[in-house]
This record gives structure tokens, C-alpha cells and sequence, in this order.
């Protein structure tokens, strides 16, 4: 983790989220990327409340599981996020560009 980094926890759980490896977040990782989170279509909700009757069968308990662990937190927002280090580099080729080699005089 990077020094500068103002959460360790965001930090990683970024990197995390955008190697797709959702299901390695840490509890403290999902507290801080809880806002990034998006909620899941409303049908589906509605699908699981209507699943949580007491006659369900042992098969369908199994395959509701199944269906849960398939179905990843998604982060959209996450990818949008530029590396830091990309943004440095731009800036100090502009920097290079427009000074050139007076920079050495500063």
C-alpha cells in the first residue's frame, strides 16, 4: 500500500474489486466501498421475499444458495477511478513539454 493513501482499506479494496476478486473483501474493505455498491434490481428482491415461505423444498433451498453465491456485489463506479501514478506521469510530461530543460534553473 501506498504511504500517501488516505484509507489502506479503500486502497485495497479497490484494487481488489477491479482485479475481480469481490469475494476477498474484508469486512472493513465493504464498509468503505459500501457507497460504490450498486442495489440490485427491485424484481429480484421481490423474487427472494416470495422464496422465503415454509414450504420450501431442500431443492430449492440449495438451488436459492446457489443463486445467491453466483450473484456478485457489482461496483460500477470503481472502474472510473484513474491510477494515481497514470495521473502523476501525465502531469509531469506536460510539465517536461512546457519547461523543457529550464526546469533545471528553478
Amino acid at each position: 500500500m501506498a504511504d500517501i493513501a488516505h484509507s489502506s482499506d479503500f486502497e485495497a479494496g479497490c484494487v481488489r474489486v477491479l482485479k475481480g476478486q469481490t469475494k476477498r473483501l474484508t469486512r472493513a474493505e465493504k464498509a468503505v466501498l459500501e457507497r460504490f455498491l450498486e442495489a440490485p434490481p427491485a424484481d429480484e428482491d421481490a423474487q427472494e421475499e416470495k422464496d422465503d415461505g415454509a414450504s420450501v423444498t431442500f431443492v430449492e433451498r440449495l438451488q436459492k444458495r446457489r443463486r445467491l453465491e453466483e450473484r456478485q456485489p457489482s461496483y460500477e463506479l470503481l472502474a472510473y477511478i484513474p491510477p494515481t501514478s497514470n495521473v502523476v506521469e501525465r502531469f509531469f510530461s506536460v510539465a517536461r513539454a512546457t519547461f523543457g530543460l529550464q526546469r533545471h534553473t528553478l
